[in-house]
């Protein structure tokens, strides 16, 4: 376990004046591109079945005071208040599916969510401006983990309908990755039709079967 919180590593991320940055110390990926560091869980694979594994976002350095003002008026036992200064988080989880299915492990997303209470404790002007492609980076991010774990990452439509902007910014995420996407209904929970988005660099896999 590492001794550091997703917090301190976005934090130390900023320590180092100039360039892209990208580190792992086993447990956490953690990787600074322009405004925005992520904070990645490294051992998806390793979690128990079911168990959440987050992606979480971090602005500037300077700008950490502000989101974490902001951020602690969100629901105090949500992500929010956990990693407070952060912009935003999106959780996936990992399915084994039936061992003799073709395809049997899949990357689920099941939350996105922004930790500003913008309405009642909005954020200083230009910040949400600044930081308005958090998402697509997180999009992106999920995607590397998948194509880590050899895996493919799947996003519920009728998620995606509901949030126009969370789909707009996964189909930016899916063409910077230079990713595949397919439309397919779930053969076995028969709860709906995911999008599949299958990574570079891995072979196009057809169904969930």
């Amino acid at each position: 376990m590492t001794a550091f919180s997703p917090n301190d590593l976005a934090r130390h991320a900023w320590a180092y004046k100039r360039g892209n940055f990208e580190h792992s110390d086993g447990e956490w990926r953690v990787a600074r591109k322009g405004n925005l560091v992520t904070v990645s869980y490294e051992n998806v694979k390793g979690l128990e079945q079911g168990r959440f594994a987050p992606i979480l976002i971090f602005p500037r350095a300077e700008h950490f005071h502000a989101h974490e003002k902001s951020g602690a008026h969100v629901h105090p036992h949500g992500p929010a208040s956990r990693h407070l200064g952060s912009i935003g988080s999106l959780h996936l989880v990992f399915k084994r599916m039936r061992e003799s299915s073709e395809n049997p492990s899949m990357l689920r997303l099941v939350g996105v969510q922004g930790h500003s209470k913008h309405y009642a404790f909005p954020l200083p002007r230009g910040l949400p401006k600044e930081y308005q492609r958090w998402r697509v980076t997180g999009f992106q991010t999920a995607i590397r983990v998948a194509r880590l774990m050899n895996t493919r990452f799947l996003v519920p439509e009728n998620f995606l309908e509901s949030q126009k902007p969370i789909q707009r910014d996964l189909k930016q995420a899916i063409k910077a990755e230079k990713a595949r996407l397919h439309v397919h209904r779930d053969p076995y929970t028969r709860r709906g039709t995911f999008w599949v988005v299958i990574p570079s660099e891995q072979k196009n896999r057809g169904t969930l079967e």
